[in-house]
C-alpha cells in the first residue's frame, strides 16, 4: 500500500530521498538484517509511518537490540549560528534525553554522549553557544566536538551528527532505538524537530 522498493546499500555519500519513496536496504550492522529508510515526512504522513510498521510486523520483523532508530530532520535552512544554538540545547538536554531511550542506546558506541566535548565550552547553553560561534564553519564545529577520545579521529557516531549536515542538509539524531511502534517514533521526531525549531527561532536559549 505504500511505494517501496530494495536496495543493496544504503550510499551514505550520495542518498537521496525520492518522494513518497520507503527503501528496505542491507543494514550491516551486527546482527541486524536490514535497515527500513522513510522519506521526507511531514506530520500529514503519519499514516503511511503506521502502515509500514505494521506491515513489517504482520511480516514477521522484530527488533533486537542492535536495532537504532535513526530520525533526520531537515536542516536546509539551518545558520552556523542556529547551529550552535541547537548544541546549546543538546547541550543542557543531553542527560534528560538519554534517559528516554532503551538502556541498550545509553552506553552505545554508535550514539555517543556529546557532554564531554561540549562541557569544555561553557556552563549553560547560551555559553555553550557563544564559545562555539568563534569557530569559522560547521565543519569546524564538528571537527572539534566530533573527535573519538581513543583515537583523535573524526567520527560521525555521535547521539547529534553533524556529518549529515554537511552531506545531506539533515541533522541526524542517532540516539533512539529501532521501533515497530510509530506513535513511540513520532513522538521523538516532534521532540527533536521542536528542538530544532527553537534553535531557529529568536527566542532566548534557556
Amino acid at each position: 500500500g505504500v511505494n517501496a522498493r530494495a536496495e543493496d546499500w544504503v550510499r551514505h555519500n550520495n542518498r537521496s530521498y525520492p518522494a513518497g519513496v520507503w527503501k528496505a536496504v542491507y543494514d550491516g550492522s551486527s546482527g541486524v538484517a536490514s535497515e527500513t529508510v522513510s522519506p521526507k515526512l511531514t506530520e500529514n504522513d503519519y499514516d503511511s509511518l503506521r502502515q509500514v510498521c505494521q506491515t513489517l510486523k504482520t511480516a514477521g520483523a522484530t527488533i533486537n537490540s542492535g536495532c537504532g532508530g535513526h530520525i533526520h530532520i531537515d536542516a536546509t535552512d539551518l545558520t552556523k549560528n542556529d547551529i550552535c544554538r541547537l548544541l546549546g540545547l543538546w547541550y543542557a538536554s543531553e542527560h534528560s534525553i538519554f534517559g528516554l531511550v532503551a538502556q541498550s542506546r545509553r552506553e552505545n558506541g554508535y550514539c555517543q554522549r556529546m557532554m564531554t566535548q561540549l562541557d569544555a565550552e561553557g556552563r549553560s547553553p547560551s555559553e555553550v553557544a557563544r564559545k562555539l560561534r568563534r569557530f569559522g564553519s560547521v565543519s569546524a564545529i564538528y571537527q572539534h566536538i566530533a573527535k573519538d577520545n581513543d583515537y583523535g579521529e573524526t567520527v560521525r557516531f555521535k547521539a547529534m551528527n553533524l556529518d549529515a549536515y554537511l552531506n545531506h542538509n539533515a541533522i541526524e539524531f542517532r540516539l533512539h532505538q529501532g521501533s515497530l511502534n510509530a506513535s513511540k517514533l513520532l513522538h521523538f521526531a516532534r521532540l527533536l524537530s521542536a528542538m530544532v525549531d527553537y534553535a531557529k527561532s529568536d527566542l532566548p536559549l534557556p
